[in-house]
Formats: C-alpha cells, structure tokens, sequence
C-alpha cells in the first residue's frame, strides 16, 4: 500500500499550479522527443469530462463544415473558474489542432495519451477526419503575459502571434519593416548587411549579430534599419512612413487571413486558423476600450475568416456574467453575446474527479492508492 504522502512528495521541477497555454520547454534538437514532452505534460494528463467532450465534438463539427444545424458564428467562449481546467484544455486544443506536429505523429498513439481508456473512439473519429481533409495552424495566445507590461490593445497582440508565426519579428516596428524588406532584392543578404552595417558603426564584435538579433534588440534595430532603407531608397526618412501602421481590429484580422492564404498556396489540403486567446475577461478589466475592441474583433473574423479563422477565447463566466472587479464602471460584457454565439460552461465541481482520474489515476502509484484507499475511506 503506497501512503498517500508519497504520491506528493517528489513533485517533478516543470510542476504547474496553473497550466497556461504559452508555457515553454527547453526545445530538444529532437522535435520528436520536444513532442513527447509536450504530449506527456498536457495530454497524459488531461482527463476528458462530459462537459469538455461537448466542446470538443463541437468544435471539431464546426471546423469538419457538419453545422448546418447548429447556430452560425466562428467566435467560441470557453468559461470557468479556477479549478475548472479551461487553460488546460485550451492547451489540449493546441495539440490536436497542429497539423505540422500530427503529421509526423501516429495519431492513434496521440489520441490514446489523451484518451487511454478508448472511451471517446467516436470523437478519435470526428477529429481524425477532420485532419484529414483541413490542415490547421493554432496560433496560442495568453493574455496574462500582457497585464503588467504597456497597455496593448488585442490587434497589437494579435499581429504579435501573426508575425512571429512567420518567421519574423514580434516588436511590431521591425515587423512591419520585414514586411517590407521582403520585396526588396536584399532581403536574403539580411545577416551579412547587419554586420556590416554594425561594424561600420563600430559596435563591438560586430561579427557576432545575425538578423535574430535586430528583431529582438532595439539599440541595434535602430543602427540596422535606418540604414538598410537609406541604401534602397536613398534617404532614411521612408523608415517613418513604413513603421507607422493603422493598427487596428480589422488590420489584425487580414494579418491573420494573409497568413492563411499564404499557407494554403504551399499546402495540398485547406488550411484553418485556430486562434486560442486564454482569459480575455482578466486581460479586459474594467477598459471598455477592450472590451469593444474585441466584439469588433470577433466581428471581423466572422465576415473576414468566413468560417477559415476560427477563436476560442477562455474567460471566468458566462458573457452575461463578467463582473469586471473593482471597475469604477461596470462595464456590459453583454455587448459579446451575438459575437461569441458558442459559449461552453467547464464546471468546476468536476475538479474532484479531475484530481482523481488526471492527478492519481494516470499514475500506477495513483491508481493503487484511489482503488485501496480514497474509494473505501469513511468520512
């Protein structure tokens, strides 16, 4: 008999109390054994309950096209409090929508990490065809990691994830000038001109720097790209004029539709954008600005996405619900309901069975201990 002390006592060092969408690894060389630290972090230790079966078949339905039926709209709220496993289904999500990762991946083998009883075949099926006819990009986004820095509005976030999905930077000033630099005949000499143009401004062991760099450091960037653009246009002024952007909901959507189509050119199959946005509510607070930013937000990936970008955005409550606080306004989370037609309640009275069947049972240790003792105690 295994005490019940032993089962806690050795907690592994990448330990999370809160599980949150954005968590990084150390990568492996070995992007297969990278996945296997992912899918042994966040899948073998999921338990699927009743209420995320639901949104999961119904989000897979909607992606497959089998909604003819159901209520129209692209934007999904997934709701619950501490406790009620929405990050971490969120990550789930993340997971089986990688399209990339899966395809190098056996995906029975995949979903029996999730799913080691084989109680939901019927949803293995629904989610297996599913990545047969589309191929799915995630782009994951905790907004938590936005509370204590600037004030940053969801398009800048948003074309954030865009950018560095592709390749480029997310400071959204050297982002938008990569975007332009592309076009230009030497965008591939990129990491030779950035030392050049440090030595010539006589930067220590300038030889060192690459383009990663300039996209993650601003004291270079502003030596790099003034005069990268002086030398294709003649004049640094263009720098300005190509690093002020309208940024706003709609631009942020496109960026998004861009990307997609982008992707589809190189791909046999259809491609979808998973945007999965974790705890809007907590990120809004009490400022409408956010607030009707994303119900415009949402708007436009309704009519731009048209079904192709797909958001799942997790929260604290129901829409009707959201009480932002100490606000000094009460703002109306109301305004979202028609935005965000699919709204899926994780209950946290689930959280019993979730420590059981995810914390216990999917140990050996665990599961001896919950038959031999936790099922047979007198309370």
């Amino acid at each position: 008999m295994t005490p019940m002390e032993d089962l806690f006592e050795k907690q592994d060092a990448t330990f999370e109390e809160s599980i949150r969408i954005d968590r990084k690894f150390d990568e492996d060389d070995d992007r297969a054994a990278h996945r296997d630290q992912l899918y042994r972090h966040y899948l073998d230790t999921y338990h699927i309950t009743d209420a995320s079966e639901d949104f999961l078949r119904d989000f897979f339905t909607r992606i497959h096209g089998y909604d003819e039926e159901m209520r129209k709209g692209a934007n999904h709220w997934l709701y619950g409090y501490y406790g009620s496993g929405k990050s971490h289904l969120l990550t789930v999500l993340n997971l089986l929508t990688a399209s990339a990762d899966l395809e190098e991946e056996d995906r029975e083998e995949v979903w029996n990490r999730l799913d080691s009883d084989s109680a939901y075949s019927d949803l293995f099926e629904t989610w297996s065809t599913m990545l047969d006819e589309y191929r799915l990009v995630p782009l994951p986004i905790n907004l938590l990691k936005y509370q204590s820095v600037r004030e940053q509005s969801f398009s800048e976030i948003i074309l954030q994830a865009v950018y560095q999905a592709r390749g480029l930077s997310n400071r959204l000033d050297v982002a938008f000038f990569e975007g332009w630099y592309q076009n230009q005949g030497t965008w591939d000499q990129r990491d030779e001109l950035t030392k050049e143009v440090l030595q010539d401004e006589g930067v220590p062991n300038a030889e060192q720097y690459s383009w990663d760099d300039v996209q993650q450091y601003r004291i270079l960037s502003d030596l790099v790209l003034e005069e990268l653009v002086e030398r294709e246009t003649g004049t640094a002024d263009g720098l300005a004029d190509i690093q002020r952007q309208d940024i706003g909901q709609r631009m942020a959507v496109e960026a998004v539709e861009s990307y997609r189509q982008e992707l589809e050119t190189e791909s046999e199959k259809p491609v979808k954008i998973v945007l999965l946005v974790d705890e809007v509510t907590l990120f809004i607070g009490g400022d409408y600005q956010r607030l009707s930013e994303l119900n415009a937000l949402a708007e436009s990936i309704d009519t731009i996405g048209d079904g192709n970008i797909q958001m799942v955005a997790t929260a604290q409550s129901e829409i009707e619900d959201v009480r932002p606080g100490l606000a000094a306004k009460q703002l109306d989370f109301g305004i979202l309901k028609d935005r965000f037609p699919h709204q899926y309640h994780l209950p946290s009275h689930h959280v019993g069975e979730i420590v059981q069947r995810r914390l216990l049972e999917k140990t050996e240790d665990g599961a001896d201990w919950v038959e031999s003792e936790a099922l047979t105690a007198r309370v």
